[in-house]
């Protein structure tokens, strides 16, 4: 949600990538830049920002922790209904 009232956007559209369709930036408050200054500043911000190899990192690791997760959960519950069987 957006504070405040008439909030400057730059949105970049037709990006021809495979990945992004659009890309959304929000000025801060008192910016006066012209549209070639903000535009190399996005571009600026987005080749330091994003890199394929980071973000293929983050899934692999988020989806290790939900296999693990789930298999710490199993056995977990495995454990619980032997002893509720036993007792």
């Amino acid at each position: 949600m957006f504070k405040g009232i008439g909030r400057q956007v730059v949105v970049l559209k037709n990006t021809d990538s495979d990945i992004f369709e659009e890309a959304i930036f929000i000025l801060r408050d008192g910016t006066n830049a012209s549209k070639t200054d903000m535009l190399t500043e996005c571009e600026r911000i987005i080749k330091n920002n994003c890199t394929g190899k980071i973000l293929l990192k983050k899934k692999r690791k988020n989806k290790a922790l939900i296999y693990w997760g789930t298999a710490v959960s199993a056995v977990v519950l495995a454990v619980i209904l032997l002893l509720i069987i036993c007792l």
